[in-house]
């Protein structure tokens, strides 16, 4: 409803609503009117005058200018009559429902209301000497020194001091103050926020709730700290604090002290909040600016030093910037392409429509691209892409200089080639080779059996035998060198099935431990597998074997 604290105020504060009843009140107004807080929230606002005329009462809340002071007899539980100037501010909640705020203030002396309207009066001129600080864009210090020095110049306080707060140590530290050297003497050591809390009274509920916060009288808080009794012995009555947010964190408090009790009432909480708004706005304004230049620094050195070429583009796919890297990549001249349809300044044919691409790129927000051009007499691949920028309704150009992995792609591609023909050549020679070899070797193999069996002598038989068994050798050797061959190029594919491998030791076994003792070669064989099953394909690992053993 309403975020001020009614007991700050030391004059009469009661907030009515619409239909005139009370319903809140501060301590001043049950001691001025002598009702308990329940029975003065009973009653109606015109109840406490004299008169107890509503309808008069009714004519001031209903079209009045809200802020006009008027004068009104009132009568208290205790019969004691009395004249006060009467200051009505209508108040809308979050439910808009319209509440009023009354301020009531005895009247002993016409001199000191004119007073008090000069007074707010200085204040409003310190607020547009704020103001015209903020429009000069002065730096941050400079915007608080200003203020400073106008609310204790023009509006008379005593002093005026902007503590700068760290957010992450949540530590305070002095920016600028104006007012007799002791004020800003006591503020000037940095203090973190726990022991400004305890020094200062209400510092706590500006901080942490994001609203002004007064102590009308410094000297009616009891068990005060050294600090305090050191503001009230140099003559600070009564002291203000205004925080400066942006963007939900705490900035800074401006510290304001008066020398005068009950000062920060609610027309100069108005103008003191104005003024903190104000300040609030000068700050987000100035670390955005800030923000602002970084990020055009940043984007500049990335965008000019970038290996990459970058273009930005309109959502039509007019060019609004381009850097150096993409004038170079496709052999452009920056005067010539500035406010031209890209389309327009790449050269023709090359395969790519980037007009159709720019149209339905807000629906697919991004595009891969790949052109090839001719550059001084040489063939140049170009690698990129298209990204829509949502939110800013622009088009952002990436390309990158694919030459040399082209080229070695080519390379590669060419050296494949060549290796799968010699594969395919190599394979060719060597199945003829087994032809041709196969049919001397097939009569050899016979001519031996035949001797073997017509021949009755022992060394004829035994040089038959072994005569056979070399062939036989060598015709298998002849085949596993084709076999592969033929699986290196591609040519046969393995078809695995499941195998005994005691079998397959046991057959080879038996085909080399001639050999072996030929050789007179260590060879022996054991076996212990109580599952001796696996996958495999049989053939192509006879033929392996095979070329392993004939290596021997």
């Amino acid at each position: 409803m309403y975020k001020i604290d009614l007991n700050n105020f030391n004059n009469v504060a009661l907030v009515c609503d619409s239909s005139l009843q009370i319903i809140d009140a501060n301590d001043s107004a049950l001691m001025t009117f002598g009702y308990s807080f329940d029975k003065l929230t009973q009653m109606c606002i015109w109840e406490l005058l004299k008169s107890k005329n509503e309808f008069l009462v009714r004519e001031f809340f209903s079209d009045k200018e809200y802020g006009t002071g008027y004068e009104q007899e009132f009568f208290s539980s205790d019969e004691r009559t009395f004249v006060g100037a009467v200051t009505i501010h209508k108040i809308i909640d979050e439910n808009n429902k319209g509440e009023f705020l009354v301020f009531i203030r005895e009247v002993t002396d016409g001199r000191e209301q004119l007073k008090r309207f000069e007074e707010v009066n200085y204040l409003l001129r310190s607020i547009l000497s704020i103001n015209q600080a903020i429009i000069k864009k002065f730096e941050l210090g400079k915007i608080f020194e200003i203020a400073c020095f106008s609310f204790v110049n023009i509006s008379g306080l005593k002093f005026a001091v902007f503590l700068r707060i760290d957010c992450e140590s949540m530590t305070s530290s002095f920016v600028a103050g104006y007012g007799e050297y002791q004020f800003c003497c006591m503020f000037e050591k940095e203090e973190s926020f726990d022991e400004l809390c305890c020094l200062l009274p209400k510092y706590s509920e500006a901080v942490s709730l994001n609203q002004i916060s007064v102590e009308n009288n410094l000297s009616r808080i009891g068990n005060s700290n050294e600090f305090v009794r050191e503001l009230v012995q140099n003559d600070v009555k009564s002291i203000a604090y205004l925080p400066v947010f942006v963007d939900e964190k705490i900035f800074g408090v401006l510290i304001l002290g008066s020398d005068r009790v009950d000062y920060f009432d609610y027309e100069v909480i108005l103008i003191i909040e104005e003024a903190c708004n104000n300040l609030s706005f000068a700050v987000k304004d100035y670390l955005l600016d800030v923000k602002l230049v970084e990020s055009e620094i940043k984007r500049k050195i990335f965008f000019e030093r970038s290996p990459a070429g970058f273009a930005i583009l309109d959502e039509n796919g007019k060019v609004l910037d381009i850097n150096n890297k993409f004038l170079e990549l496709m052999d452009l001249d920056k005067d010539n392409v500035i406010d031209r349809q890209l389309q327009s300044i790449l050269p023709k044919n090359i395969g790519v429509d980037f007009d159709e691409i720019i149209q339905s790129l807000p629906e697919k927000g991004f595009e891969k691209f790949e052109i090839s051009l001719e550059r001084k007499g040489k063939k140049v691949w170009i690698y990129g892409y298209l990204e829509f920028i949502e939110g800013f309704n622009y088009c952002l150009v990436v390309i990158f200089d694919q030459t040399e992995q082209k080229e070695l792609q080519i390379a590669l591609e060419i050296e494949r080639r060549k290796s799968a023909e010699a594969d395919k050549v190599k394979t060719y020679i060597l199945q003829n080779i087994s032809h041709e070899l196969r049919t001397p070797l097939s009569s050899i193999l016979g001519f031996s059996n035949i001797i073997k069996s017509i021949s009755d002598e022992p060394e004829i038989v035994e040089n038959s035998q072994l005569i056979y068994d070399s062939g036989k050798r060598l015709y298998r050797t002849l085949e596993s060198l084709v076999y592969t061959s033929q699986l290196v190029s591609g040519f046969v594919t393995v078809q695995p099935n499941f195998v005994d491998l005691n079998m397959l030791v046991e057959d080879f076994n038996n085909e080399f431990a001639p050999v072996a003792e030929e050789k007179k070669l260590d060879y022996g064989v054991e076996i212990n597998l109580s599952n001796s099953y696996f996958c495999t394909d049989l053939q192509l690992l006879r033929h392996i074997l095979l070329f392993y053993w004939t290596m021997l």
